[in-house]
């Protein structure tokens, strides 16, 4: 992929300034002149200028595959140009505001541990709804410091380096100042779950008990929709998982499931309906609505899947006449 970078040494890595490309998918080179890609510069994403520009005779900059340069000018792969950003291993520091005002940003890819968010570094970042984080350390790590800075709801799978892999729903929040007159100070309220769960990681670290033990408070508080995501990504990913915890994620799935079933097949989502069926949560009279369903949205995978387990799981009865 064609890449034009403005960057800066900094002791033993790399500062990114600037990118420039085609297209609305960035990846962040692992390396450049033989040093690791550690830091993004404050705005460095972002389609506004930091109000005090580095100095230009630090400012450093290279051309990536030259060779497959496209037709035009590249443009800056920045605020609402890019879509998805893929961030190298040895990122250590995101700077303020570096991705400010990305508006139509929806997947972000991290690799290794984040050390430091800067402020306001995803502010107006709303149209993100996924994260992956891949070779965490799971004794010290940065999920939580970006996770901390995006409010709305997140779908987060996280890859650690000892094998341990987990996708999570983290739900959406936000807060509200409110006077208090009488005592001359603003408090803060928070609203939505999603503040609490942001919070299981004491010390950096997940908690998955602490996870688990917050579904009753989302079921109070949000939509049903997130409350099957979260129950659905923790039965795909059964890490820690108790008994206890798993049976109230069935238990509520169960209390769903012809809004479930409805939502499964008008996505086409074949790997919820292997969920479901690996679960044994759904009985025989699931099984043929779900396939009539199927058959009227043209979802033919998924219909002759759902034929073939109701086959399989729930065999008629053979018939026997004693002489």
């Amino acid at each position: 992929m064609y890449l034009e970078i403005d960057y800066e040494e900094r002791n033993s890595g790399i500062r990114i300034w600037r990118c420039r490309g085609y297209g609305e998918v960035l990846k962040v080179p692992e390396m450049l002149e033989g040093k690791m890609a550690t830091e993004l510069a404050p705005y460095a994403l972002s389609s506004s200028r930091p109000a005090e520009e580095p100095d230009p005779s630090v400012i450093k900059h290279v051309v990536l595959k030259p060779e497959e340069k496209g037709f035009g000018e590249p443009s800056e792969l920045c605020g609402k140009q890019l879509t998805e950003v893929y961030l190298p291993s040895g990122l250590r520091l995101i700077g303020d505001y570096a991705f400010y005002f990305c508006r139509n940003l929806k997947v972000i890819h991290f690799h290794g541990n984040i050390e430091e968010v800067g402020g306001g570094a995803f502010m107006w970042c709303r149209a993100v709804e996924q994260i992956t984080f891949h070779e965490v350390t799971p004794a010290e790590n940065g999920v939580s410091k970006v996770l901390g800075e995006l409010t709305q709801e997140l779908e987060t799978e996280i890859f650690y380096t000892d094998g341990m892999q987990v996708r999570l729903t983290f739900p959406e929040y936000y807060e509200e100042a409110v006077e208090n007159t009488p005592a001359r100070i603003i408090d803060t309220h928070w609203h939505g779950s999603g503040y609490k769960y942001r919070q299981c990681f004491p010390e950096t670290k997940l908690n998955l008990r602490l996870y688990d033990e917050l579904f009753p408070y989302a079921v109070a508080n949000e939509f049903g929709d997130t409350c099957m995501n979260l129950a659905l990504n923790r039965l795909r990913t059964p890490v820690q998982l108790s008994e206890k915890a798993r049976e109230q994620y069935l238990d509520y799935l169960g209390g769903q499931m012809q809004h479930l079933l409805e939502r499964t097949i008008k996505e086409q989502d074949l790997e919820t309906l292997e969920l479901l069926c690996e679960q044994e949560l759904l009985s025989e009279e699931n099984m043929s609505q779900a396939a009539k369903l199927a058959a009227g949205q043209g979802a033919a995978e998924l219909g002759s899947y759902l034929l073939e387990e109701k086959r399989k799981r729930f065999r008629p009865v053979k018939k026997t006449f004693d002489l």
